[in-house]
């Protein structure tokens, strides 16, 4: 599945702006507008201290989650379906 667009735009921003927070909770009920994957452009987001994905159909989380050293607070709420990774 490809990364909706609302989505690549939060985090262009976030990463012109060298911002450490990024939300890219979903409101909305389609399931055009939900991510089922963690989007890889996150990864290059190195400054990144706050996450939020609440509300997807997420499959599982990626490993390089982990190279996201800053990161201190991260919100799953109302996310289904994740598979964690083992290491």
């Amino acid at each position: 599945m490809t990364t909706p667009r609302w989505a690549l735009e939060r985090i262009s921003e976030a990463r012109e702006t060298r911002s450490s927070a990024l939300d890219l909770s979903c409101a909305s009920d389609s399931p055009l507008e939900r991510l089922e994957a963690v989007p890889t452009e996150v990864q290059t987001l190195r400054d990144l201290e706050k996450l939020n994905l609440s509300g997807h159909f997420l499959n599982a989380l990626p490993d390089w989650l982990a190279n996201l050293t800053n990161l201190t607070w991260f919100n799953l709420s109302r996310t289904t379906s994740v598979s964690c990774p083992t290491h």
